[in-house]
């Protein structure tokens, strides 16, 4: 594969923290580990579109491709190619006589009714690698028409909820705790919770369990 074929195909990939721990186990050289970038925190690797291949420093050594590049390039790629969605974090199916609506936003402090998932849902995304495109969070902001909460706890997708719809100070860090406790630790990732401010268009982390 020659260097233009891996920036044509290159997608951005979050792997759970579990796959991460192995891979600094098993290769014990720097050039071998994983090509990752540090994006606010996040960890993001790198996995081809055409075939099950994550890319390795070697690999961007070999081919002279920075880091910065190869993370431009991919999530442009995840732009071009696939849709974000959005959806309801509750169904009112899941409401009844041990969950109730009134009672998340009374104890709660939030409006279960404005909790949604977020994300990328096309193979070999996970989903959640959603949070790294601009175009999607703006597409957000248009639709909430204010800042919102961002929620990143799994590989799958992330929760976003309004700022308007958080009701008391201690809600955020008792959603956050509540997701991760959920989270199958084969999905495991990051726990932390970002703010979108829509009159800058900047996403800022504001908080992490770990």
């Amino acid at each position: 594969m020659s260097r233009e074929e891996i920036l044509k195909y290159v997608l951005p990939v979050f792997l759970p923290d579990t796959e991460l721990r192995e891979d600094n186990v098993m290769y014990d050289t720097e050039p071998e580990k994983l090509a990752v970038y540090e994006w606010k925190k996040l960890l993001v690797c790198f996995q081809s579109s055409r075939e099950p291949k994550l890319y390795r420093n070697s690999d961007l050594e070999y081919y002279k491709i920075e880091k910065k590049i190869m993370l431009d390039v991919a999530i442009k790629n995840m732009e071009t190619k696939y849709e974000s969605y959005i959806e309801p974090f509750y169904n009112d199916s899941d409401f009844g006589e041990y969950l109730s609506k009134n009672e998340m936003r009374k104890n709660g402090g939030y409006d279960p009714d404005n909790l949604y998932c977020m994300g990328v849902d096309l193979f070999p995304l996970s989903g959640a690698e959603a949070i790294l495109s601009e175009v999607y969070l703006n597409k957000t902001a248009e639709k909430f028409g204010e800042d919102f909460y961002v929620f990143v706890d799994s590989v799958n997708n992330m929760e976003i909820i309004p700022c308007s719809a958080v009701y008391s100070s201690n809600a955020l860090s008792t959603l956050s705790e509540i997701r991760r406790l959920a989270v199958d630790e084969s999905f495991s990732f990051f726990h932390g919770i970002f703010r979108y401010y829509v009159a800058e268009r900047k996403l800022r982390l504001i908080s992490r369990i770990k």
